[in-house]
């Protein structure tokens, strides 16, 4: 199976705490991006089986005063956050994603790569 998944993404995204939308970018190993509630994405990614097994920091400004949609957490901070991915991301428009601090309903939308 070919990998298919660097690009940029539109992310739509629901957890226990409410919902947010983000535009991510997969490239050569490495994840940018930024969320509607000033969360600055950075991290990493790499193969795993036939699966991205995926670490990033997720930077909160606390300036919104908006809760972390997985936990409710609503300070600045940086959070620690891995999760796993299809290793191809070219028919996937929704997945369920577990995160270590709990779980994400999912829907993707490529907007390029």
């Amino acid at each position: 199976m070919a990998a298919n998944f660097q690009g940029t993404y539109q992310i739509a995204y629901k957890g226990q705490f409410g919902s947010r939308t983000a535009t991510v970018r997969l490239n050569d190993g490495a994840i940018s991006g930024m969320d509607t509630g000033g969360g600055i994405w950075k991290g990493n990614y790499r193969r795993s089986g036939n699966n991205l097994h995926v670490e990033m920091a997720v930077t909160n400004p606390g300036l919104d005063g908006k809760a972390s949609v997985l936990d409710g957490y609503s300070g600045e901070g940086i959070r620690r956050i891995t999760f796993e991915l299809p290793i191809d991301l070219s028919e996937v428009k929704e997945l369920a994603v577990r995160t270590n601090h709990g779980s994400l309903q999912v829907f993707l939308e490529r907007l390029e790569g």
